[in-house]
């Protein structure tokens, strides 16, 4: 049985490293009493599946992961939801999937939100992003014009959101606006 989880990982938590994060969620299935499927040879590890890797240190909110089970008692899943053992790590939902319905082909499109800290950096930003002007960063000695993967935008009085094809507006920010912004992935857009 494939059960798809979301999950909110804030605070602390959200210094901890995607990979390292996926030996935590199996200690955490473990802990909640929920017996997993495991993958074949030498070191087996839970069969799971996250959502894109998020840049190091972002506060993510209503983020997939599937998780193929074994068996589970009916309340250890409501146990799951009703737990808080690690103050900044929440699951929030959780939905029993039938075969063939794959994260990877859902969970294409992050919406990201941009909180500013002054007005000022906050109208900079608005205008180049209504400019139509290229939005060019320097990643790995190439430049990068991060408009190419902006899907659609909104623009609110105090943040802006951003859908995005797989990408994030991270490395953007940080080249042209190093302090001043809170960026948090909020969720997806379901294709």
């Amino acid at each position: 049985m494939r059960v798809r989880l979301k999950f909110n990982k804030e605070g602390k938590m959200r210094f901890i490293s995607h990979l390292e994060f996926m030996k935590f969620i199996e200690r955490y299935l473990r802990r909640c009493g929920i017996v997993f499927e495991t993958t074949q040879g030498f070191h087996k590890r839970a069969k799971l599946s996250l959502g894109p890797a998020a840049p190091f240190g972002m506060n993510l909110y209503n983020e997939p992961i599937d998780v193929d089970i074994q068996e589970c008692k009916s309340q250890a899943l409501e146990t799951m939801l009703n737990s808080n053992v690690v103050e900044g790590f929440k699951i929030v939902s959780y939905e029993i999937l039938g075969t063939g319905d794959k994260l990877s082909s859902k969970y294409t499109t992050p919406i990201y939100e941009m909180i500013f800290i002054n007005s000022e950096i906050k109208e900079q930003f608005e205008s180049r992003l209504e400019s139509g002007e290229p939005l060019v960063f320097e990643q790995k000695e190439a430049y990068k014009d991060m408009r190419e993967s902006i899907v659609k935008y909104e623009i609110y009085p105090e943040k802006i959101k951003l859908l995005m094809n797989l990408s994030s507006p991270m490395n953007y920010l940080r080249q042209h606006f190093p302090e001043g912004v809170e960026v948090k992935r909020i969720g997806y857009s379901e294709n």
